[in-house]
């Protein structure tokens, strides 16, 4: 068996919650590059599973799927070939795993569906053009997921003008603001309500992680708590408790960590650098409309504050220099712009900059003060504007 490509947990996080052509804001883990799927307790027996599927067209495809097989952590590939709309896929798992369905022998998001797979016969149903699930059978885990899709869906149906407003990052007026903000706010309501009902579940491990940033210390480990030994034991779980406690080091009132990064000029800039002045970092990507939706305001702020002892550092979580220095240039951003680089361990690859100051969302905000200590995080510049405006007096 193959591995499969590494997807960023970000992009994985996307893709998942997007069941309709409206686009949600980034609310997604920054900082890990995983495997996309976990194992349910090492110790666990391992059995087999068959998974049969049928495709609407009914006509010959190649079919590819990507599946957790062992206890060493590591993502699989199969492939097989649809022979008048069916195929059949087969392997041994320790429990609940996720998974990955295509028709194309790509790793662009668009041409993947995701499901939660169990040890047993399962049967799916997938429509060709666009691809989609339009059933999946005999897994009760999978079928709590799409429970909370259809919940979701709700909330982007209510709030479908605002939404489109935000993505196409067309200016909201006020009215707007306090929309989109009732729509996150809706959508929180509803994943914490999935969280509390299935505590154990893998869908629930996966997904937490999109909430530390967003969420107090007792309620994060309130949840972790709650997975039970077997659940805390996998992949998620590992990666949930050591983000929580990396947030617990960069709450308001803890040092800032130094940092040296790359500029677009290739050159390097140094934090330390900045000592005895306030500096608000912003931590965005160009594949974040969230984060470019708030540049021309977070421009009119810099240029207000500027000469006032508040240096703004931007700290990009792209991949791709090409794309990080077209956005800095199409965007116009006057400030200092970094590139943060990757690194991996036993957990896989990950962004160190974001991983070092716990950002969990794009975009995120830190104002650290002129001796270096964090006085403030953010989810958007809204909420920095009065903390700002306080010291720049």
């Amino acid at each position: 068996m193959k591995k499969y490509r590494m997807f960023r947990a970000v992009e994985l996080r996307e893709l998942i919650f997007e069941r309709n052509p409206i686009k949600m804001k980034y609310l997604f883990l920054i900082g890990f590059v995983i495997y996309v799927t976990i194992t349910v307790g090492a110790q666990s027996i391992k059995k087999d599973f068959i998974l049969n599927g049928t495709i609407d067209t009914g006509d010959e495809n190649k079919v590819y799927f990507m599946y957790h097989q062992n206890d060493e952590k590591k993502a699989v590939k199969d492939s097989t070939i649809a022979k008048n709309g069916k195929f059949t896929f087969k392997g041994i798992i320790d429990g609940p795993s996720f998974a990955i369905i295509s028709l194309a022998n790509s790793n662009e998001l668009e041409h993947l569906q995701f499901l939660f797979i169990e040890p047993k016969v399962m049967n799916i149903q997938l429509s060709k053009s666009p691809l989609a699930i339009k059933s999946m059978q005999n897994s009760k885990t999978d079928a709590a997921y799409r429970s909370l899709l259809k919940e979701r869906d709700k909330c982007n149906q209510k709030y479908q003008t605002v939404i489109q407003l935000r993505n196409n990052n067309i200016a909201m007026d006020e009215g707007s603001k306090k929309l989109y903000s009732d729509y996150q706010e809706m959508l929180r309501k509803t994943d914490l309500n999935f969280f509390e009902k299935h505590p154990q579940s893998i869908v629930t491990a996966f997904l937490l992680q999109n909430y530390y940033g967003r969420l107090p210390m007792e309620k994060l480990f309130f949840f972790y708590d709650n997975m039970g030994k077997q659940m805390q034991e996998t992949l998620f779980g590992q990666q949930l408790i050591a983000i929580i406690k990396r947030k617990e080091n960069n709450q308001v009132g803890k040092p800032a960590i130094a940092f040296e990064a790359q500029m677009p000029n290739d050159s390097f800039l140094k934090l330390a650098d900045y000592k005895g002045k306030y500096v608000l970092l912003e931590f965005w990507a160009s594949w974040c409309k969230p984060c470019r939706a708030e540049h021309a305001e977070m421009i009119a702020l810099y240029n207000e504050l500027r000469g006032k002892g508040i240096e703004f550092i931007g700290i990009s979580s792209d991949s791709d220099n090409k794309s990080w220095k077209l956005a800095i240039e199409k965007d116009m951003l006057p400030w200092p712009q970094v590139i943060s680089k990757f690194d991996n361990d036993n957990m896989g690859t990950f962004n160190i900059i974001s991983r070092m100051y716990a950002v969990s969302l794009l975009p995120t905000l830190i104002l650290i003060d002129h001796e270096g200590i964090i006085v403030g995080r953010y989810s958007n510049i809204a909420e920095a504007k009065k903390n700002i405006y306080e010291i720049a007096k």
